[in-house]
């Protein structure tokens, strides 16, 4: 019983706005998560540059991943196609143009444009195929 009472006291002051910060707190703890947040950046941007550093060729998937953050985050979905269809006349590392038409396929399947995806895993098969029978290259949505 004295516990369901002490829980009682809590929620009760908790609802009260005894434990509400003042503006001026409020304002140091928003300034406090802004550098953890500048942090993680800092923090996310040192593993990139170390992957790269211990692996040149990680380069091309982090910048296509930190692309594709960027323009989905902002709603450039156009924008973005159009870069990962540019990135594909240039980038012949297989593992990399895996996986600029695995994001090229999911943002078609995101706009309902089922016939492109298709397209782009039929190409990841047939890029892929090399000493395995590729029985269609037809879309399934042809």
């Amino acid at each position: 019983m004295k516990k369901f009472s002490i829980i009682a006291v809590l929620i009760g002051i908790l609802c009260s706005g005894a434990l509400q910060p003042s503006a001026a707190q409020a304002k140091d703890i928003a300034d406090e998560i802004k550098g953890v947040e500048l942090m993680n950046v800092y923090i996310d941007f040192l593993a990139h540059w170390i992957e790269v550093i211990d692996n040149p060729s990680n380069a091309i998937g982090i910048a296509q991943n930190s692309l594709k953050d960027l323009y989905m985050a902002n709603g450039e979905t156009e924008r973005l196609e159009q870069v990962l269809n540019q990135a594909l006349e240039v980038v012949h590392d297989r593992a990399a143009r895996n996986s600029i038409r695995f994001s090229l396929a999911e943002i078609y399947q995101g706009q309902g444009k089922a016939k492109l995806a298709s397209d782009q895993f039929i190409k990841i098969i047939e890029e892929n195929s090399q000493g395995h029978a590729v029985t269609s290259k037809k879309s399934v949505f042809e």
